[in-house]
């Protein structure tokens, strides 16, 4: 992986528990509400969303900002004053980006991910009410499994810089368990380079975890977000200060080149009714046709 791999992702996908540890067994429908500004974001999931869907929906915003800065037909205006992102991936650059095998379990992991984010949707509250799926995906059949990928407007927004939490992939899978890999990503959010937060311990939890526990699953929980703030506390341009319950969690001002700067300020002045390429052709029902693209992606993974 190249180092530094960061993904551009929506803030407000990081600043509710959508995705966040879970235990083996059913994933029954999970759904999640966060308020940014006057506006009121509620994520609702056919299934309910873990750490590796949250990882491979990463990898996915990676490789899309990385074809951002050399294909400037990434983006599609759908109408206008809405514009989608879509861009194409292999199914070995998913496995790559996401730190997954490329067959097997690893395989299974990734195609029953991407089920499952095509099952998330996002209604966005202020006035009149939008609803709509965040991911698309379709794939032509072949040896390297071509994918096409459709993002919903907000995570366009990220994509060009306007309104984005950066996570560093590399940060990222320095941490070995889901609750680190969940804290890492939630932090990136909630603490923008350059500034510093004060949080209590039950708040940085109910930012991780949507369910209610017993009291010995909460304790656990304390004691393993513990180590896992010390871990955090060793990477390079993180630094968190402990006084009683308070945490002061701090990150180190990120340096953008000029290059990215007049490539990010640039975004605006993409013609994007001129693609070198048909559009990529989406299902009229994401719901039922993502479910059988699902089990024919396993069957893509799994075959010699």
């Amino acid at each position: 992986m190249t180092p530094e791999l960061i993904a551009y992702c929506p803030p407000a996908l990081l600043a509710c528990p959508v995705f966040q540890p879970l235990q083996r067994g059913n994933r029954p429908p999970s759904s999640s509400m966060c308020t940014r500004g006057e506006k009121q974001y509620l994520w609702t999931a056919s299934q309910a969303l873990g750490i590796s869907d949250q990882t491979v929906l990463l990898a996915l915003l990676a490789i899309a900002r990385m074809q951002m800065q050399s294909i400037p037909y990434l983006f599609q205006r759908v109408s206008s004053d809405v514009t989608e992102a879509q861009f194409c991936a292999t199914l070995d650059e998913v496995a790559l980006h996401a730190r997954i095998a490329r067959g097997g379990s690893g395989g299974a992991t990734i195609a029953g991910a991407l089920q499952r984010l095509a099952g998330l949707r996002l209604k966005v509250i202020k006035g009149d009410e939008t609803t709509h799926p965040f991911l698309h995906y379709t794939y032509t059949r072949g040896k390297q499994g071509r994918v096409g990928f459709s993002l919903c407007p907000l995570a366009h927004r990220a994509l060009v810089g306007r309104e984005y939490a950066a996570v560093n992939l590399e940060e990222r899978f320095s941490f070995r368990t889901e609750l680190g890999r969940a804290l890492h990503a939630s932090l990136s959010q909630a603490v923008s380079p350059g500034k510093a937060v004060l949080f209590k311990t039950s708040t940085l939890l109910a930012r991780l975890y949507s369910n209610a526990e017993s009291t010995d699953s909460t304790t656990r929980r304390f004691r393993q977000l513990d180590v896992e703030l010390e871990k955090l506390a060793r990477l390079p341009g993180w630094h968190i200060v402990q006084e009683g319950d308070l945490r002061q969690i701090a990150r180190r001002r990120v340096v953008v080149t000029k290059s990215e700067m007049a490539q990010r300020q640039g975004v605006d002045g993409i013609r994007h009714n001129e693609q070198p390429h048909a559009a990529l052709p989406m299902p009229a029902d994401p719901h039922k046709s993502c479910r059988s693209l699902g089990e024919e992606l396993l069957a893509l993974f799994t075959t010699n």
